[in-house]
């Protein structure tokens, strides 16, 4: 299945290597923003979404080389169930600790972590010959050394999320040990069943108790909001050489009416420290910047008096993007 959804991501233009945020959240990737406002399902949807090639190639080996091991041992059924149970648990762990953030999260290392944690504990526990617990062993040196190798490359890794699946798949080797141990009157064919059955239905618990009721703090929503305003900013900047045309000029002010539609949106969010600067300060950078555009390309006034006012609004706007105002 992750192979399958990469191929489709690719066929429908997302860059193999290096692909956008964009892109990644229109797939189902995971965002807290998103989770809290009722897109519960990207918490399933991440498990199968790469962010390039190479976290594709690196998780599927990391998959075969410890899943082969554990699906031989406790069966398909419930090998796949183990990893969409890790996977939900680290995609709650990965937004709680991002829940304040705009960061999006994807890929299945959070369920393949889980693979591992269940896989190290059963591996631990289970009879074998020294032969193969050596070679079981080797094998996970040789996977952990490859992930080693690609987090130095890579620093945007979601560390809560590894964390998150493998604590989920320690416990549910331990629970597996356990049941396999304990002496229930059950038939061998059923219990995984029960497991399976039981570990979906807490972790479905955990899901809703997390998420029931919550959402979107101010902060998050200036972050959304802020996104979408460089989004039509930048749109601007594209087309603004081109503003003598007729096509381009409705197009600017379109993208300028959106942007004005943002900032009342803005200012009714209660931030604080930091967040509420930098909004006070967009907020008038903005308005002084529309102003600037109206003087510019739609206002009758004298061209002495624009010519006036546009320079008192250029310093202004000077003033703002300087280190102690908002970013250029």
């Amino acid at each position: 299945l992750n192979l399958i959804i990469f191929t489709l991501m690719s066929l429908s233009g997302v860059p193999l290597i290096h692909p956008e945020v964009k892109d990644i959240l229109h797939w189902g990737g995971n965002s807290s923003y998103e989770v809290l406002s009722g897109e519960w399902w990207r918490l399933l949807t991440s498990l199968f979404i790469h962010i390039g090639l190479i976290h594709l190639l690196v998780n599927m080996y990391a998959l075969f080389s410890m899943g082969r091991f554990l699906e031989s041992v406790i069966g398909s059924y419930l090998f796949f169930v183990s990893y969409l149970v890790s996977g939900l648990i680290s995609g709650i762990a990965s937004f709680l600790f991002h829940q304040e953030t705009m960061i999006v999260s994807a890929g299945a290392s959070g369920a393949i972590a889980g693979i591992f944690g269940m896989g190290c504990v059963i591996l631990f526990t289970i009879p074998m010959s020294i032969e193969e617990r050596k070679k079981a062993l080797l094998n996970c040196m040789y996977v952990l050394f490859a992930n080693v190798m690609y987090a130095f490359k890579s620093h945007d890794l979601d560390h809560s999320a590894h964390l998150g699946g493998f604590a989920c798949g320690i416990l549910l080797g331990l629970v597996y040990y356990w049941i396999d141990r304990s002496g229930f009157a059950l038939r061998k064919k059923s219990w995984p069943h029960l497991l399976s059955g039981s570990a979906l239905a807490v972790t479905l618990l955990v899901v809703f108790a997390t998420l029931f009721g919550r959402t979107p703090s101010d902060k998050q929503t200036f972050f959304q909001l802020l996104s979408k305003y460089f989004e039509h900013a930048n749109n601007i900047d594209t087309r603004l050489p081109e503003i003598e045309t007729e096509e381009t000029f409705n197009f600017v002010c379109a993208e300028i009416e959106e942007i004005k539609n943002l900032l009342p949106q803005m200012v009714a969010l209660n931030l604080t420290g930091d967040e509420e600067l930098y909004r006070n300060d967009l907020t008038h950078y903005s308005e002084l910047y529309v102003r600037r555009f109206h003087l510019m390309y739609l206002s009758d006034e004298i061209d002495l008096l624009r010519a006036v006012e546009i320079r008192k609004i250029d310093q202004e706007l000077d003033a703002l993007v300087k280190p102690e105002g908002i970013a250029d």
